[in-house]
């Protein structure tokens, strides 16, 4: 069994490296910015480690790296605090110029799956290329960063799906490395940088590697082996937080609300009044994700249902959309109106109720005849109404009161429409009231008494009954009159059917119970 630690001596070559000429030490300013005399006047040649060197660039290790350590450098000085990616998206660009040729060209070809943290690793594939005159060997390894020094995720080192042996030049090799050891670090949901390094065995590396393993006495023997950085590669990848089933849960409902909040039904209370409509309003947020993706904050979906929407309707996750409702039955007036908001970490659903409301009623008239209620005193004056909207336990009433505040009239119940004779003792003001579930209304009349000839008499009060009457079988009212008897006749007479049973006067509005 071989075990292998591993020290990191340095991050970024400062010593010569592998593939360089002993008397020529590379400089981060030489590598950033190569003379034209670098690029003419060399004869191809090769070194062991399988870098060459043709007549176009100087192809130096040590030039690629101390140019990525100069950019980072200046990013991390300049830019911390950038846009992801902004970084290595100037090191790829370096690497790509026309200044540096790089042997070991590597290519990121995907990343899946999306990746999670803590607990989701991820796999980058990738192609290298031999494009050196000679055999190549060695590993590839990569991490996942932000903010350019924020290391993620990495790889273990040696991974056999990313370990190069005896590639032949010209020849390329697909691998796999897995980027599952998280950092301590915790992420900023978003972008993240994926670099892959590819090294090989370099006595003058910057990375040493002690394997170590058992001789057959049992004891541990360590080969430390030194390893170079020979080329890399950059791509990018979205990190969010793992859904779990207690949360975090990204996905949020902000608001649902109809307007107005309430419905006003038909009088009968059967289904959504004349011109009734309400228009719901919602905004579905993925918790300050984007809100399309593969990540957890994603929204799948957002659909209406119930109540008077009825089946499920897809929609915007910030919308808006208006509902008839003249005719809907009250049913389904009354059933709750869902919201439902779909995502990668599971559902939100909110609902709302409508309020509902019946009209209230409507005095349609209210009238006094002949004359507009102007008659001679002990003459009668005919009263007629019409109530309209006055359904669910309606009640329409009337009470006359004269100048001086006493009541000389009084039905609790009468129909929505009809007509009463009154003879007022004095001038009198007749109030009509209609009360149903919707609400209450009222109406006033006058009449208003000239004097006759013949002006002696005096008030009477009577009970006017009807048994056969189901709306108004009782009422009370007063008679101006020469004589009780006289009195009786009038208040029959005026009120077919009724029979008249005289009262005192305080009793007008006790008389009928």
């Amino acid at each position: 069994m071989t075990y292998r630690i591993l020290f990191l001596l340095c991050v970024f070559l400062t010593t010569q490296p592998a593939g360089a000429f002993p008397q020529e030490k590379v400089t981060k300013s030489e590598a950033v910015k190569p003379s034209e005399s670098m690029a003419t006047n060399r004869q191809p040649d090769a070194v062991g480690d399988g870098v060459s060197f043709d007549g176009r660039a100087r192809i130096i290790d040590a030039a690629t790296r101390a140019a990525r350590l100069h950019l980072l450098e200046q990013s991390l000085r300049d830019r911390r605090g950038g846009p992801p990616g902004e970084v290595m998206k100037r090191v790829q660009a370096m690497l790509d110029s026309k200044w540096y040729w790089n042997p070991f060209p590597i290519n990121i070809q995907s990343i899946e799956p999306q990746p999670s943290w803590p607990d989701h690793t991820f796999r980058v594939h990738f192609v290298l290329q031999n494009n050196s005159n000679a055999p190549t060997s060695g590993i590839v390894q990569g991490n996942a960063t932000q903010n350019s020094w924020q290391q993620l995720a990495f790889g273990r080192w040696f991974e056999p799906s990313a370990k190069v042996t005896n590639l032949g030049p010209g020849q390329s090799f697909t691998g796999t490395l897995e980027l599952s050891r998280w950092s301590a670090w915790t992420p900023t949901p978003g972008p993240a940088d994926v670099e892959l390094d590819y090294w090989v065995e370099d006595p003058n590396g910057t990375l040493t590697i002690v394997e170590r393993h058992l001789d057959p006495n049992g004891v541990f023997i360590q080969t430390p082996v030194t390893y170079s950085n020979v080329s890399a590669t950059y791509g990018s990848v979205e990190l969010y937080p793992a859904c779990k089933p207690d949360g975090p849960d990204f996905l949020q409902i902000d608001s649902f609300t109809s307007d107005p909040a309430s419905v006003i039904l038909d009088p009968s209370g059967s289904g959504g009044g004349s011109g009734q409509s309400v228009t719901l309003s919602w905004k579905v947020s993925s918790g300050g994700f984007p809100a399309e993706g593969t990540h957890p904050g994603s929204i799948s979906g957002v659909s209406l249902s119930g109540g008077p929407v009825g089946n499920p309707v897809q929609v915007s996750a910030i919308g808006q959309r208006q509902i008839y409702l003249v005719g809907v039955p009250v049913t389904s007036l009354k059933g709750p109106i869902n919201l439902l908001a779909s995502g990668n970490c599971g559902q939100k659903q909110t609902s709302l109720q409508l309020g509902l409301t019946l009209p209230p009623p409507k005095i349609l008239s209210f009238s006094a005849s002949p004359t507009n209620g102007y008659v001679y005193t002990g003459s009668p004056a005919t009263l007629s109404w019409q109530v309209g909207d006055c359904a669910l336990h309606c009640r329409v009433s009337m009470i006359g009161v004269d100048g001086l505040g006493a009541t000389n009239f009084s039905v609790s119940r009468l129909p929505t429409s009809g007509s009463v004779n009154v003879t007022p003792p004095y001038n009198s003001v007749y109030s009509l009231t209609a009360t149903s579930d919707g609400g209450t209304v009222s109406a006033n009349k006058s009449v208003t008494l000239y004097s006759s000839m013949t002006t002696s008499g005096s008030t009477f009060y009577f009970k006017m009954t009807n048994a056969n009457s189901q709306v108004t079988p009782c009422f009370t009212l007063a008679i101006f009159a020469p004589d009780a008897t006289t009195a009786k006749k009038l208040a029959e007479q005026q009120n077919g059917g009724y029979t008249a049973t005289q009262i005192d006067a305080s009793e007008l509005l006790t008389a009928c119970g």
